[in-house]
């Protein structure tokens, strides 16, 4: 799965970590390999991740949860991932 953090504001994104939800109880997906995590964001700028995982360790269609030092945690929703 890649997916794309952007930060639109003009203070940078400390700290942001991604994790791949898809279970039955709403919980993150272990284990994923990320190429990179806990990653600071500046304003205006983009950074990529990619996760590996185990497509037999989904429940349902996987969500993405996102937090960070200074940023508030939300969900992306996902299409559902091919074999």
């Amino acid at each position: 799965m890649s997916v794309t953090l952007k930060n639109e504001s003009n203070v940078p994104a400390f700290f942001v970590r991604a994790e791949v939800i898809g279970t039955r109880n709403g919980d993150e997906i272990l284990p994923v390999t990320w190429s990179d995590n806990y990653v600071t964001v500046f304003g205006g700028e983009s950074v990529t991740l990619q996760a590996h995982y185990r497509l037999a360790d989904l429940y349902d269609v996987p969500s993405v949860r996102m937090q960070g030092k200074n940023v508030l945690a939300s969900t992306a929703h996902l299409r559902q991932p091919s074999e």
